[in-house]
This record gives C-alpha cells, structure tokens and sequence, in this order.
C-alpha cells in the first residue's frame, strides 16, 4: 500500500471564508497494480460542509475496448458504492448507466466492486457513448456522512481484477493496472443531504430473543394487507393477461381470465403466512404469465434484495437468496416476501424500482390444460435486523446443520511439499480439508506451463484432449500425464498427512472433450441468438439423467472414485456456468415474453434442467458411495436441502456473499482479494463475519495462523451481521455479551488483532445475567474474536465474576470475585465455590 505525496495540503482552518477548499489535490497519474492500492489522507475536517472526491480512472489497455468491475473505494476503511442510500446519491457528476455504442448498457457500478474502461487514455470513450459523456473517466463523489471531524480521513482505491490471463491471450506486453489521475479532495460549503451512519466501532451487542409477532391478515381486492405493530403493508398481486394487460387477484382468493384462472390457498404460521397460487391453463395454446407480488417501498428505508442493502441495487435474479425484505427502523419491524417452491425460486427476480419492491417471475409457463402452484410466503418480524429474517428462515427450512472446516484448493502443492512443508502449511490456515482445483496443465510444472488449459471431468479418461497453447494455439494434448499427476498428488497427501482429507475437482457443465460439440450436440448451452456458448478450448454442455452428457460425467464420476478413491469431491458451479438460461432446451415451465405478455419463444433455466441430475451426483457421492462433498454455489431450489454439505460462494460481486444466507453460510476469500498483506486477509475475514458468513481461505494466506483455525466445526444457531451463534463456538468482531440461551456454558477466548496476530491472554469477564451465563467482551477496532465453548459450566449468583479461564491438558482453572457464589459443573457433578474465600478455582478433568 502506497502514499502519495501530496501537490496542495490546506488546514481548514485557514479557509472557512472560501466557498471551495482544496483539502488535497494530485493532478499525476498513478498506476496502481493487481492487488495493490494507494492511500491519499487529507486533515481532519473540522467545520461542517459538504466534502467531495473527484478523480479519472481508466484501465490501462493500449487500445479502447470494453469495460470490467475491478476496482473498489474506501472511505476511512469503508466501501462506498454510486448510492449512499435509496434516496441519497453519492455520485454527483452522471447518471448510473449510460448507453453505449459499442456494448449497449454501461453501468458504473455493482454493489461495491466498480467498472472501469479499457482505455490508453482518458479521452478516447467519451465519444462512444450516446449522447457524448465528457464524464466518461470522471467520478465525483460526496463523502460526507463518512469523513472524520476529530482525526485524519483516508481515501483508499483498491484494484483486483483477474485479467492478467487476458491480456495474454490478447498479447498485450502490460501488466493490468488501474490508471488514476487529477485526484482531489474538496470541501465546499453546500451542504449534504446525506445522513450520517452509526459508526461500527460504537456497536455493542446485547442478545435478545426476536419478540413473537401478532399480525392481521385482510385479503383485499389487490391482494393482502398486513397489520402489525404499529403498521399496515399492502402486498398486491398482480398477474399478466395476454394483449399486455395485468390482473390483480381478488378479495375471493382467485382470478380468471379468458387464458387461465388461479386459485388462492392460505396458511398462517405463528411467524409466517404460506401463499400457494395454483395456476390453471384454459387455453388450448402454450402461454405465459408475468407474476409479482409487491409492496410500495416508500415507508421503507432500509431494503434488502436477496440479502444486499447495497443502495445502488434495483433487481437482482435466481433462488439461492429469493427473498425481499423491508425494514423501519423507526418503528423496528420489518416484512419480507420469499419464494418457496422450485420453479419460482430459480425464475425468481427480486426487485426495487419505482417505488415498489418484491418477487416476480417474468417467464411462468403454462401448458393447455396445465396447472401449477407457485409457493410464497410473508414474513411480519418485530424487528428491523435482516438477520432476524434470515433466521426465522433457516430454522424453517433446517438447514442448521454441522458445518465442517477448514477447505483450501492447493493439493497441487504437494508435488513439491515435504512432509514437514505440508504440515506446516496446513496447520498454519487450520486446513482440515484440501482440494485439487482445477486440473490445469501448469500445475505440472516444466514443458507443461506452456499449456494455458486444464482438463476437465469428462474428457480427463479419454486419451486426449482439446487444449490451448499460449498464447492462444488451440491444439490436442494427450491426457496420461495429467492422471498420473493426480495419483501422484492424492499419494504423496495421504503420505505426508494421514488425517488430511483430500478431495478432488470435478465440473459437470465444461468439456474439452474431443468433438464434443458433435457429440452432445442436443445439450449445448446456447445464446438467444441461437450461437453455442464457447471460450476455447471449452464448449458448455447441460447433463440430464437420460442425455450422453449427463451418462459420460457419471461414468467419469464413478471411474474417479473406484481408481483414485478420493475422500471427497470438490464440485465447482454446481447449479449453472456461464448463464442461468439456455435456449435450445425447454424445461417444461418457462417461456420468454414480450412486452405484450404473448410468448415469444420457449426458454430453459439451466439450474432446472439439470436439478434432477444434480440430485443424482450428490445422491451417488454422499450416499452410494459415502464421499465427503463440498460444493461452489448454494441451493437454487427447495429440492436440494434434500442433502447437507458445505456449499459456499466466491465473493467476485459484493452481492454474492449474501447469497449463503440461506444455506451454509460460507465465503470463499474474495477473488479480487485486493491484497496480499496480512491486513488484507484478516479485513477480509472481518468482513465475511461482518456479512453474517463464515471463511474458507482462496489466495491469500498471509495471516494465518488466525481465527480461521479455530472456526471450525460450527453448527449455526443464528446467525448475525458481525456475529455469530454456533453450538462449538460464538464468532464476532464486536464487543458485547454472549451467551448460548438457556445455558451456563464457559467458553475460552481466541482474539485477534489487527494484524489476524493471536492476543494471548485477552480478557475477558463472565457474569450471571437472566439465568444464564454471559461472556463479556471489549474488542479493540478491527479485532475479531472466536468464543470456543468447554464442557465447563457456571452457575454464578449475585454478583460474582469469572475471570481468566483456562481449559488446558485436561485441568480447568479460573478466578473468581465479587460477591455470591459459582456453581461449576463438570460430567455432571457439581462444586460450588464462594466468592471473597477461595478466589481460585482449580479442577482436574478426569481422564
């Protein structure tokens, strides 16, 4: 991380009668390099007024091409996006999206990964968008809700972008870089409409039990009115009618038109209300219905869509998180609406635009004669926390089971690890579970570097493959040398470390097999213009059970496992690649549809098409064959929690994260890590806690050992932005008071700095609060703790306190003050112990 030197620097002071105040400017470029930053401070801004940053950015690339989200802007350590809230923009100087000649859509941002253009200067782009954007590199953003009064203020930029591949395909003699320029920093005197954000480092949790909700439920002429608390929420649905018409269902619970009728099924939970909207078919002609259920968002500050608050978010698309969820804090409640059922969770779109925000499918499909129910449901929460909603969720769907840990994709190191190299690697990133990755040719070493492909499952028996030279020469390689490296890696891991379990890579939708395109040609992902989906060497498929694809990966499958006898498989895209659609295969259920509400063309959702066959590779692994499992990309449908194992999500797009909310709630270390600094990592870990997630480590190791190693197992009670309950263990990176309910449960503290540096010794109290056992802590800024619970309890009356305690090589110790008196139970045998006589406490376990 760099700090510029600095052209003008001006107290503020010196300037209150000036309008405008330069607070800090460098007009020169900086290039700044994959996983790099640069860092610009600027004084403490001592009057209140607006505070703005305005700087160029382009992606250093010799020629003008596209665009690509690599970059990301802190303020004082926090992201910041084109929105500071719904009804706030943070970005001043253009609007959010922008035609553009070339590439049609030009949008600045998504979530809080920024698009930059490639471009050999900062002129160039201006002129291919329509109407001429001489803002085209230019951001101006209003920071002044973030900036500090009583200290330094920090402007971060921050560039990851996974391109370097690229710009060797393209030949391109650079390394990718963000170029930046004229950045300044100025303080005016308009004031800002933006509202100032609590700051993280006043948080201080308190546990409480989400209060029981008592709602009203209306059924009105558009649909549902919910009465709770001191609110009423209208939730209209509305349904498409061909010749581009809607209709809303009504006070009778149903709806006909001359194309299909619904009838309307209601159930009231205690914390939820079920909606099933059984569709009939009344035409003799396949249709289409458009359907939403939505809720005016003008009461609403806060909206979640699929778990992102991120304010510069409008729709987003799929059923891992198919929920939208409104909040006011005013009041503290809140409501969501969520899919339920296959078909509408993967066709689901989660939207907030003009001025109404809620769940929709654009491409239900019906059948002559067909009927269909689609499943919904509401939720009324007396409490604005999302998490809250999450956790309503997760106990209803049961998907709180053990999740296990920690999983790396480096076996491909072990070609050259000693055994004491593997052991040490291992036990510094607290790895329990390792992973060939993809079986690139460059991890073979030598020659084979000059190959800049990988072979993927179903070609890998066959003796060749499609494969690509670098730069760019697509060829056939010859496949023994690749199964052989494989047997070579799973025997030197289970040599080296017994106990380690070695999974390995497989992808059930890419091939470079030979003539596959020929062979599997029914089953080719293709575009709505009817081209095939190909990044050569590779062609994209979708299995099924009955077609060839889907035959030679289970065949591959199988074969894998009787030759190599792996301990588990790592499967990567499990749900889809490359689209969610497909053109060429229908799914029985979807259907494209124009503005008229008329079917266009029959579509397929890819995660539908192969549900079945997915069903079937995790039945074969987890069952038939009793293989460990681990999977990238959470469950698109209901059927899939059908089976439990760890399935996480990479973190290309802020937004992904959100969606494990719902499943197992794991990040894989971001992509676009930005860093490779211990700072770095351990701020990334902070922030998938802060995301309600847990961590599986991706390219930067540079804290470990940290609380990674001691966050596993973890069995999800709740879990909570920044905070989380698990039977094992409680994982927060705030101060508070913890506790399991209904337990006097003692846990051990592992704290972590700055740094991800352990803090020996960091103290902490336990106290008697409610008729449980509370841990209180104080955690220093941008530390994170791990509360790992021991089969120690403490029943403490009055006043007394536990301090410093200790489980170690099997004897317990603690001391204890105050007044009244602790009750330690271990194996179920009691001792009580006063406070103010004996203040140390020793117990040995027994053996």
């Amino acid at each position: 991380m760099n700090k510029l030197g600095l052209f003008l620097l001006f107290p503020a002071f010196c300037l209150l009668a000036v309008t405008e105040r330069i607070l800090i400017e460098s007009p020169q470029e900086v290039l700044i390099y994959d996983r790099q930053s640069q860092v610009w401070n600027f004084p403490a801004v001592v009057a209140p007024a607006r505070v703005l940053v305005s700087f160029e950015q382009r992606l250093d690339f010799p020629y003008l091409g596209g665009w690509a989200p690599c970059w990301g802007i802190l303020v004082n350590k926090q992201p910041i996006t084109s929105m500071a809230t719904r009804r706030h923009t943070r970005l001043l100087n253009k609007s959010r999206t922008a035609k553009h000649l070339d590439h049609v859509r030009f949008l600045t941002d998504i979530g809080e990964k920024w698009y930059a253009l490639y471009s050999p200067d900062y002129d160039g782009a201006k002129s291919r968008f329509s109407p001429y954007n001489p803002e085209a590199y230019r951001m101006l953003l209003d920071i002044t809700d973030l900036v500090h009064h009583d200290r330094e203020n920090s402007i971060q930029i921050r560039f990851g972008a996974d391109i370097s591949g690229y710009y060797k395909q393209m030949n391109i003699k650079r390394a990718p870089a963000l170029g930046v320029r004229n950045f300044k920093v100025i303080q005016d005197d308009t004031p800002s409409l933006i509202p100032r954000p609590a700051k993280e480092s006043d948080y201080y949790i308190q546990m409480k039990d989400l209060p029981s909700v008592k709602y009203e439920l209306d059924v009105q002429d558009k649909g549902l009115l919910v009465r709770f608390g001191e609110k009423s929420t209208p939730i209209h649905s509305l349904f498409s009618v061909p010749g581009g018409q809607w209709a809303a269902i009504g006070a009778e619970n149903s709806l006909e038109t001359p194309f299909y009728k619904v009838e309307r099924k209601i159930v009231r939970q205690k914390n939820r209300i079920d909606l099933f909207d059984t569709l009939t078919s009344l035409s003799d002609q396949l249709i289409g219905v458009k359907i939403r259920h939505e809720s005016p968002d003008s009461d609403f500050a806060d909206i979640y869509l699929g778990g992102d608050a991120t304010p510069n978010c409008e729709e987003y698309a799929g059923g891992r998180n198919p929920s939208v969820f409104l909040a006011d804090k005013s009041l503290n409640q809140s409501i969501a609406l969520i899919a339920q059922d296959d078909v509408f969770r993967v066709q689901n779109l989660q939207y907030c635009k003009n001025g109404k925000t809620g769940i929709r499918t654009d491409t239900f499909a019906l059948s002559p004669g067909e009927s269909r129910t689609v499943e919904w449901s509401v939720y009324p929460l007396m409490s604005a926390d999302y998490f809250d909603f999450i956790n309503e969720v997760r106990r209803d769907w049961d998907v709180n089971f053990t999740i296990d840990g920690g999983f790396h994709l480096s076996l491909n190191l072990f070609r050259d690890w000693t055994p004491e190299a593997a052991w040490q690697f291992h036990q510094k990133a607290g790895l329990k579970y390792n992973s060939l990755g993809v079986f690139f040719w460059s991890h073979l070493g030598g020659e084979y570097a000059k190959r800049g492909s990988a072979v993927f499952s179903t070609s890998f028996f066959d003796e060749e493959s499609r494969g690509r030279l670098i730069p760019n020469t697509i060829t056939q390689f010859n496949n023994e040398p690749m199964r052989q490296f494989l047997g070579e890696i799973l025997s030197k891991a289970k040599s080296a470390l017994p106990e380690l379990k070695r999974f390995v890579y497989v992808h059930n939708q890419y091939s470079n097999e030979l003539n596959d395109h020929e062979k599997y040609s029914d089953c080719v992902i293709s575009k709505a213009d009817g081209t095939s989906r190909k990044y050569p060497p590779y062609n994209f498929f979708i299995p099924t059970t009955e077609n060839a694809f889907g035959r030679k990966f289970m065949g591959f499958l199988q074969r894998l496992i009787d030759e190599y006898n792996p301990d588990g498989i790592y499967h990567d895209e499990f749900t889809y690649t490359q689209s969610t659609r497909t053109y060429n295969m229908w799914d029985k259920v979807s259907v494209e549809l124009d503005e008229n509400h008329e079917p266009v063309r029959k579509i397929g959702f890819i995660p539908l098409l192969k549900l079945d066959f997915n069903m079937q590779v995790m039945d074969y692994v987890l069952n038939q064959r009793g293989k460990l499992f681990i999977a990238n990309f959470s469950p698109e449908t209901r059927s899939e929690r059908k089976f439990k194992f760890p399935r996480f999500e990479e973190t290309f797009y802020s937004n992904w994260v959100y969606l494990s909310h719902l499943y197992t709630p794991i990040q894989l270390g971001d992509l676009q890590n930005y860093s490779i600094t211990p700072e770095g990592h351990i701020a990334d870990i902070r922030n998938a806690l802060r995301n309600g997630t847990l961590y599986y480590h991706y390219n930067n190791l540079a804290a470990c050992p940290t609380i990674t190693s001691v966050m596993f197992p973890f069995t999800p009670i709740e879990i909570h932005g920044g905070w989380l309950i698990g039977k094992e263990r409680i994982l927060t990176i705030y101060s508070g008071e913890y506790a399991w309910k209904g337990e006097n449960a003692l846990c051990v503290p592992f704290v972590y700095d700055e740094q991800g540096k352990q803090v020996p010794d960091y103290p902490v109290t336990f106290a008697g609060a409610q008729g449980e056992t509370v841990c209180r802590l104080l955690l220093q800024p941008e530390y994170c703790a791990a509360l790992v619970k021991i089969p120690v309890a403490a029943k403490l009356s009055d006043e007394a306190q536990l301090k410093n305690v200790v489980l170690q090589d099997g004897r317990f110790t603690a001391e204890l003050s105050g007044k009244g008196s602790a009750h330690i139970v271990l194996n179920n045998q009691t001792e009580v112990f006063a406070a103010g006589g004996k203040d140390s406490i020793q117990i040995s376990l027994p053996r």
